[in-house]
């Protein structure tokens, strides 16, 4: 009895091992955090970059920050780069504001869109009145969130980091 118990927890692992593989085999992408131990309203980058791995579609990702009240997310640039047809690049940019002190995990949202190049001259034919929406296939990632170790600050302030002020007054 307990030997098909093991056969079967093994056989779940092996078919969810492949499951989990078979969401990154469109792209390769990788996170990172310009600091990770950071003051509560000291602003900090994360970048997001995505690159496509298949070179048989045409690939479309989106990325979309979680809202949570323990820290603001900002977007700042989202750049797509495409080098060949079917060689798709994207960088993310995202400005984080944390507003309460401990652990925090920034959560991101990843999904890739996928058409056929037959999907995407369908959609742009035509004079521009009969535009289509390109019909994709979606597949979404479960991305690692960013740790960040948030330290509260001795004195009540709004603004951390180094700051340069310059002040001119014009005479009139």
């Amino acid at each position: 009895m307990k030997r098909i118990h093991g056969k079967i927890i093994l056989l779940f692992l092996i078919l969810f091992t492949s499951i989990v593989s078979a969401n990154n085999k469109y792209c390769t992408y990788s996170i990172k955090s310009s600091k990770e131990n950071i003051f509560i309203n000291e602003p900090i980058y994360i970048t997001f970059h995505a690159r496509q791995k298949t070179k048989n579609e045409v690939m479309f990702f989106d990325l979309k920050p979680r809202q949570n009240p323990k820290y603001e997310i900002i977007s700042i640039k989202e750049k797509r780069h495409e080098f060949n047809y079917h060689d798709a690049e994207k960088t993310f940019t995202y400005l984080v504001f944390a507003k309460k002190s401990g652990k925090i995990n920034v959560e991101l949202d990843f999904r890739i869109r996928r058409a056929s190049d037959d999907a995407v001259s369908e959609a742009y034919t035509g004079s521009r009145d009969n535009v289509k929406s390109i019909p994709t296939t979606n597949v979404n990632i479960a991305l690692v969130s960013v740790s960040l170790n948030v330290k509260a600050l001795k004195q009540n302030v709004n603004g951390v980091g180094n700051f340069k002020l310059d002040m001119k007054v014009d005479k009139k």
